[in-house]
C-alpha cells in the first residue's frame, strides 16, 4: 500500500511539473508577442524622435519663460488659523 501511495504522489507530481511547464511556455510566448508589439509600434512611432529633435530647437528659440517658481500653501500662518477656526459641529 505505501508503495503504491509514493507512485500515485510521484505521479502526481509529474502532471504538475507538466502544467508548470506549458504555463511557462505560455508566458514566455505572451512575452514575446508584447516585445515583438513593442518593437513594432517604437519602429512606426517618431514621436520620441521628433520630440528630441524638437526639443532642442525649442530650448534655443522658445519665447515661454519656464522659470520654477513657487507658491507657498500650507504655510504655518495658515495652519494656526484653520486650527483657531474649526468648530465642532454635534
Amino acid at each position: 500500500h505505501f508503495v503504491s501511495i509514493i507512485g500515485e504522489s510521484a505521479q502526481s507530481m509529474e502532471n504538475v511539473d507538466d502544467d508548470i511547464s506549458e504555463l511557462i511556455l505560455s508566458a514566455e510566448d505572451s512575452i514575446n508577442k508584447v516585445k515583438n508589439m513593442h518593437s513594432k509600434i517604437s519602429e512606426k512611432s517618431d514621436l520620441k524622435k521628433s520630440y528630441l529633435d524638437d526639443s532642442d530647437d525649442e530650448s534655443k528659440n522658445g519665447s515661454i519663460n519656464l522659470t520654477n517658481f513657487t507658491t507657498p500653501f500650507n504655510t504655518s500662518k495658515y495652519q494656526e488659523k484653520s486650527q483657531g477656526d474649526t468648530v465642532q459641529v454635534i
